[in-house]
């Protein structure tokens, strides 16, 4: 679900904004979360997936949303058992 937030986080952002901006923002949205802290590591895994594109020759990290209609994650899949329990342990 972390990847959600910090997709949604952005896109309360217009879609764009540097890596300091966002996580300043999660930090409002989320005072009593560790988000902000790994924002920057959810935004890779967007980026691995081409929702986001981040500038790494930018200093504070600018990025911006490619991917307009991602649906994000699925519910049950965020939130499920990892390691995932095999049908055994059901």
């Amino acid at each position: 679900m972390s990847q959600n937030k910090v997709y949604e986080g952005l896109q309360e952002m217009d879609g764009e904004g540097t890596t300091t901006e966002l996580k300043n923002h999660l930090s409002e949205k989320f005072p009593d979360s560790t988000l902000p802290d790994y924002a920057a590591n959810r935004l890779r895994k967007l980026e691995e997936k081409g929702v986001v594109e981040i500038d790494d020759t930018s200093r504070p990290y600018y990025v911006e949303i490619i991917d307009e209609e991602w649906d994000g994650i699925n519910q049950e899949l965020a939130e499920r058992d990892f390691p995932p329990k095999s049908k055994d342990e059901e």
